[in-house]
């Protein structure tokens, strides 16, 4: 059992719904999820706001944040969620916002991104990054960070 699948289990356990807006990871988190059999008892859906414009025009991200903080940021990363629980009203929120395009944005280098998880009136973010893995790689890692700090967050 991947650590994917057994994020889902301990969610259907717990009787938890969860929902995520993703940036960095384009879909990455909720393709995961949803690659596994049962899911649908308890992922609601996902945003996945890439483009600036969409976070916030759709997210409705404040431009303030935006302008202030950045996208990759720590404020971005928590609007994310707080916003996304108040459309799903899921028990969990996972957010990530960050950069993995091989060059500086906002002055962060690449592989250097913020997670944020809400839970009930919860919510924390953590910093991560690890400039020697691939794209793909560094999806992959914000996965099993994010799965590894709900296990602590949800006590499973």
């Amino acid at each position: 059992m991947n650590n994917t699948e057994k994020m889902i289990k301990m969610l259907i356990d717990k009787k938890l719904t969860i929902s995520t807006c993703e940036s960095f990871t384009g879909g990455y988190i909720a393709n995961a999820i949803t690659n596994v059999e049962g899911s649908s008892k308890v992922f609601y859906g996902s945003f996945i706001c890439y483009n600036n414009n969409f976070k916030r025009d759709i997210i409705n991200i404040e431009e303030r944040v935006i302008k202030k903080y950045g996208v990759v940021s720590a404020e971005c990363s928590e609007q994310m969620a707080l916003l996304t629980f108040a459309k799903t009203k899921t028990d969990i929120v996972l957010s990530f916002t960050g950069n993995t395009n091989g060059e500086l944005l906002e002055n962060k280098l690449s592989n250097y991104a913020f997670i944020s998880i809400k839970y009930k009136e919860n919510i924390q973010t953590f910093n991560i990054s690890k400039t020697n893995l691939s794209r793909i790689e560094f999806k992959e890692f914000a996965l099993n960070f994010v799965i590894n700090e709900l296990k602590k967050i949800i006590n499973y």
